[in-house]
């Protein structure tokens, strides 16, 4: 019995691709999260105030998130096919509680989440409107009730028949008087609009008495 002797690589072309693939994904799902804590620090240069440990608390469960909702990403993946759709409602739901069991340890804020049926779409689809719920959450946790009383984040996916789409909405203050998310947005809005623009989407706010509504709108389909 003889060894066949390889020159390239020790993998199969099939398994080749896949590895190539994967690294692929983990590169651009780092590379996304490397981005979002960058535009943390610099918001932290910009301040001059001194920061308490809370605050550098928060910032860190807040990291932390992210890093979260990437690894469950490649978790899922981990268990499909390689051409497969992700199940983008359970993913979202899982790390929607992750961010509420985290960063609102006092159970003041209750989590509603709904999926309909075919709430599906490509892994990078999937990962960047994740990402975009992340921040959308956070904010929700963060500035949506400002004097503390409890309150709700309810978020809702459904799909068209060429698009995915995911409404995060809050019972909170909404947005300030005269404030134009499309003029003047926040840092942490700059980073949702890079997000879902990198895959294609669109993003709406809806602000008024009752709380503050964020629909997010992605095409289905793989990126290029």
């Amino acid at each position: 019995m003889s060894l066949e002797h390889r020159t390239t690589s020790p993998y199969d072309p099939p398994v080749r691709d896949l590895v190539a693939e994967a690294n692929h994904r983990i590169f651009n799902s780092l590379s996304a999260v490397a981005g979002m804590v960058q535009e943390r620090i610099a918001a932290l240069e910009a301040e001059t105030a001194a920061i308490s440990v809370e605050e550098v608390r928060q910032m860190l469960s807040e990291v932390r998130a992210r890093v979260d909702a990437v690894t469950r990403f490649h978790r899922a993946l981990a268990t499909l096919p390689a051409d497969a759709t992700i199940d983008v409602g359970q993913y979202l739901q899982q790390i929607a509680a992750e961010l509420v069991t985290t960063l609102s340890p006092s159970g003041s804020v209750t989590l509603h989440f709904a999926s309909e049926l075919g709430c599906r779409a490509a892994p990078d689809r999937a990962l960047y409107v994740g990402l975009a719920v992340v921040e959308i959450v956070i904010n929700a946790l963060k500035y949506a009730h400002p004097t503390g009383i409890p309150g709700y984040i309810d978020i809702h996916c459904w799909s068209t028949s060429n698009a995915l789409v995911v409404e995060i909405a809050d019972d909170g203050v909404g947005f300030p008087d005269g404030f134009e998310p499309e003029r003047t947005p926040t840092r942490g809005l700059v980073i949702v609009k890079s997000l879902i623009d990198q895959i294609g989407g669109t993003i709406t706010f809806k602000s008024d008495g009752l709380g503050l509504t964020c629909t997010l709108s992605a095409p289905v389909l793989t990126l290029a």
